[in-house]
């Protein structure tokens, strides 16, 4: 949250400017979703963020950095129960950021795999930044990226191509607060490590 804490000095304007350019600079596909999410109802971004997202932001760095240390512990714990209660078996990245109000979480893919956003300011807009209610979301969230994947599969064997997965798929954090490139680990880490990106100064939760 140190880049907020920073950014919250500036201008509306600079912030707005600041949110595209360097806070989400290195991830350009999370600025993408959630702007085209806009243009898909009629709407600007822009407008929106101005109006009910960065106004907000300094009475919610608090509540931010609490959702996302609470979304880390939760992650791993619970991508686990969902898979042994539903048997699937994909791997899926968990993205961490302050976005512009598209929702606290967001089923839908990164860089091509899985995935479910959780913005961090929508997180505390619902007042969800304790760990029940954290888990609740990603469970939800989760169930959202499960039911895609067994549709998939139906229509895949409709079209007499199904392949089957094996249960073991881990969840990976990507979380848009670190300041360099970290890795994390973990009884559920997968080799191929997952990239954290520190926005602190200059870019998920």
């Amino acid at each position: 949250m140190a880049y907020w804490a920073v950014c919250r000095r500036r201008t509306l304007e600079e912030q707005l400017r600041g949110w595209e350019t360097e806070y989400l600079e290195p991830w350009p596909e999370l600025v993408a979703k959630q702007v085209a999410d806009y243009a898909s109802q009629g709407l600007d971004w822009r407008t929106i963020a101005r109006e009910r997202v960065f106004p907000h932001l300094p009475s919610w760095v608090s509540g931010m950095a609490r959702a996302r240390q609470n979304v880390l512990r939760a992650c791993e714990p619970t991508y686990a129960r969902a898979q042994r209660c539903l048997g699937f078996g994909f791997e899926a990245v968990l993205v961490i950021h302050v976005g512009i109000g598209c929702g606290a979480g967001w089923a839908t893919t990164f860089d091509g795999e899985p995935a479910v956003l959780l913005g961090m300011e929508g997180i505390v807009q619902h007042g969800w930044t304790g760990i029940d209610a954290i888990q609740g979301l990603l469970t939800h969230e989760i169930g959202h990226l499960v039911l895609r994947a067994w549709r998939l599969r139906a229509w895949r064997q409709e079209q007499g191509s199904v392949t089957t997965a094996a249960p073991g798929g881990t969840c990976t954090k990507r979380d848009s607060r670190s300041s360099a490139n970290a890795w994390f680990s973990g009884p559920m880490a997968r080799t191929r490590r997952a990239v954290q990106k520190e926005t602190g100064g200059s870019r998920g939760a």
